[in-house]
């Protein structure tokens, strides 16, 4: 039995000595448990204030001011009818003349509210899908985990608003 005793001395000896040397090489390298990076960024800063936001509202209001020129002559045509009308006292015809141009006045102002509305949500989906891929070139480039939008964060430091980073991010992939 002692020959018992000493092989399970000596396999006792062996596990300390492998347990002493896992807990140094786990000391010597440091574990590192990364946190998840986490940001926030305004998407409607960045909308408006990169270059392709800056652009299609520029776009935008030229559509706008052609547009509203377009509803701005049916709408002399119409202050016009209606001074001859005033001034003659001719009511039939110009009455239904009057009527024919206030509703064509109608329309007009119908398709013109919906066409820039289209061309806002185009131009609006086209930047959102380029900031997207603005923010997988970011997440991936700075190993963020999360990146969220500051309109569904109650609270947020601004060591962690990278507004300005997305806009100059985004510029530069642009250009």
């Amino acid at each position: 039995m002692d020959n018992d005793t000493e092989e399970e001395m000596a396999m006792r000896k062996y596990l300390f000595w492998i347990l002493v040397m896992v807990v140094l090489m786990s000391a010597a390298v440091p574990v590192v448990a990364a946190a998840p990076k986490v940001a926030v960024m305004d998407l409607n800063i960045v909308i408006t204030e990169s270059e392709a936001g800056k652009a299609a509202s520029t776009q935008l209001e030229a559509l706008i001011q052609e547009r509203q020129a377009a509803v701005d002559g049916k709408a002399e045509g119409i202050r016009k009818l209606q001074e001859e009308a005033a001034a003659t006292d001719k009511e039939t015809s110009g009455q239904l003349q009057l009527e024919q141009l206030v509703s064509e006045y109608e329309t007009l102002v119908a398709q013109s509210e919906a066409e820039i509305q289209a061309k806002a949500e185009e131009m609006r989906s086209q930047i959102l899908v380029e900031i997207g891929e603005v923010l997988l070139v970011l997440g991936e480039q700075e190993d963020y985990s999360l990146i969220m939008d500051t309109s569904i964060v109650h609270y947020y430091t601004q060591a962690i608003d990278i507004t300005w980073e997305v806009i100059r991010k985004y510029n530069e992939l642009r250009s």
